[in-house]
């Protein structure tokens, strides 16, 4: 998780240090910094509940009745 926390910092460098070199406007600021910040939550999150949450579940809630519709079929 400390790895993930570097490698954010790194990039929001980078990415600010891009965005005052080439002087762009502050609603530009605003969305990439906040679509980074949006991300490094949203991977933290899932990083959290990787044990308890798996799309594997939600693959089977989608198409669980469909399977056994196709079971019964054959």
């Amino acid at each position: 998780m400390i790895i993930i926390m570097i490698i954010y910092a790194i990039v929001l460098y980078l990415e600010w240090h891009y965005l005052t070199r080439h002087g762009r406007k502050r609603r530009t600021f605003f969305i990439v910094l906040g679509y980074a910040a949006a991300t490094f939550i949203s991977f933290e999150i899932l990083y959290y509940v990787r044990e308890q949450w798996q799309l594997k579940d939600l693959i089977e809630t989608v198409f669980g009745p469909i399977q056994s519709l196709l079971k019964m079929e054959s």
